[in-house]
């Protein structure tokens, strides 16, 4: 019987706390009802066949997180290119998503011939596939390491079923806001933040075009290379005291998971 297979939307999962620190981060973005903010061993054999095959399936829904950070990595050569070839277009609203080993534009703003041009650009940098491709591989990886867990493995219908859920569930720019969104909530509105060289980090609500892409992403790239400096309210001013991958906050990178039994693989989540 093929296994249901729930989107990465529905039942998010978070494999490892969020790995940024400061003075600055005092806040933690609240888990929604559906969110696992913790998993951990339940009683079992250290050898258990299972629960290997479930640790297995944590690292790989963990490296989600690593993998957007080299989508939007990848991203930058694009929008650039965006910009400088087709500046009508640097505030266009579109999303995108994997296609069966390429890369797919989503937009209600956009008329035909915009999509194809947009799509064209995109998969012409190969950097950017590849990494996108990494991210839907990780995903349905992940997938299937946690049905073996559950005893349950993928028939090749299920496997076909996982791979094209992955392609059509995750929307990269709207995961790139959603980590967005959760930083600034972070952040100590009284405090100024800024790159090495002066220029304001900006973590805004809205990200869903070329130019807000360029400027959440120099933000983003201060946060990952510690770069930042902090001057907090009362004038003190501390360096490179923000780092990590900003897409480990919350549920920016979601991971697909079966509907398996509680219990069933050895391990036990907290919401």
């Amino acid at each position: 019987m093929p296994l249901a297979i729930a989107s990465p939307g529905a039942i998010p999962l978070t494999a490892s706390t969020p790995s940024l620190s400061a003075a600055a981060l005092n806040q933690a973005p609240a888990a929604s009802s559906s969110t696992v903010t913790s998993v951990e061993a339940a009683p079992a054999p250290a050898d258990s066949p299972k629960l290997a095959e479930a640790l297995k399936a944590l690292g790989k829904s963990a490296h989600l997180q690593s993998d957007l950070q080299d989508v939007a990595s990848a991203l930058v050569q694009s929008m650039q290119q965006v910009i400088q070839d087709r500046p009508d277009l640097a505030m266009a609203s579109f999303d995108f998503q994997s296609d069966d080993g390429a890369i797919k534009v989503v937009s209600s703003a956009l008329n035909a011939n915009d999509k194809a041009w947009l799509e064209q650009t995109l998969n012409a940098n190969q950097s950017l596939v590849k990494a996108v491709q990494s991210f839907h591989d990780d995903a349905t990886d992940s997938y299937a390491l946690w049905s073996d867990a559950g005893g349950q493995p993928l028939s090749a219908s299920d496997a076909d079923q996982a791979s094209r859920l992955a392609d059509t569930s995750y929307n990269f720019m709207s995961m790139f806001r959603k980590a967005s969104q959760a930083m600034a909530k972070t952040m100590d509105p009284n405090a100024s933040y800024t790159t090495s060289n002066g220029a304001p980090i900006d973590f805004h609500h809205t990200v869903n075009s070329p130019l807000s892409f360029l400027v959440f992403q120099k933000s983003n790239q201060a946060i990952t290379d510690g770069t930042n400096i902090y001057t907090s309210s009362t004038g003190r001013t501390y360096y490179g005291m923000i780092k990590g991958n900003l897409f480990s906050m919350g549920d920016a990178a979601p991971g697909m998971l079966p509907n398996l039994p509680s219990g069933s693989i050895g391990l036990k989540a907290t919401a």
